[in-house]
């Protein structure tokens, strides 16, 4: 997935309930129920904000499955500063999270046209991209095949095996007795 079209996955601070906004939220709200549900709304309208690349609203990015009144919720979230006055991310702390992956992904792409041209073949290979048909192509060649030893071969596998190796002195096995 582009960068230009959102993003997959969202890089959460592990730090997210000791941050002293949340834990203003929590004290304003002063209901563990509350202030879960709070949160749900909160990391939901970060998720959709990464996932669109951009700022999502609340209301936008409500869990289909929350039913309730999410309007005082979202008014405490912008009064600890979670949320701006419009319901969103603010949009100095979305760039700021998203800075660091838009540079990733552009120093990717810039690293993959470096090594792999924008035609998408190898740089240093002269050979062009294979846009023949698959009815078109040649069949591969297939391993030589084995030669196989008649029966009438008077050569004992030492001898055959000394032929093929170059290793004149092939130490039999010494059989004991």
């Amino acid at each position: 997935m582009s960068s230009r079209d959102g993003l997959a996955r969202a890089d959460v601070d592990t730090g997210l309930y000791s941050d002293p906004k949340v834990k203003a939220l929590a004290r304003l709200q002063r209901g563990p129920v509350r202030t879960a549900a709070t949160m749900t709304l909160y990391v939901a309208t970060v998720l959709e904000s990464w996932a669109e690349n951009d700022r999502v609203s609340a209301e936008d990015a409500m869990p289909a499955w929350y039913l309730a009144d999410y309007v005082d919720l979202v008014s405490d979230l912008t009064t600890v500063g979670l949320l701006d006055a419009d319901g969103m991310i603010p949009e100095a702390t979305l760039d700021r999270w998203l800075d660091g992956v838009r540079t990733r992904i552009a120093s990717g792409r810039a690293a993959a046209d470096k090594r792999w041209g924008r035609n998408g073949s190898a740089m240093g290979t002269h050979r062009e991209p294979n846009t023949q048909p698959a009815s078109q192509k040649k069949p591969a060649r297939s391993a030589p095949a084995l030669r196989e030893r008649s029966s009438d071969d008077p050569r004992s596998l030492r001898e055959i095996l000394r032929e093929t190796t170059g290793e004149p002195n092939i130490v039999a096995a010494k059989e004991t007795t």
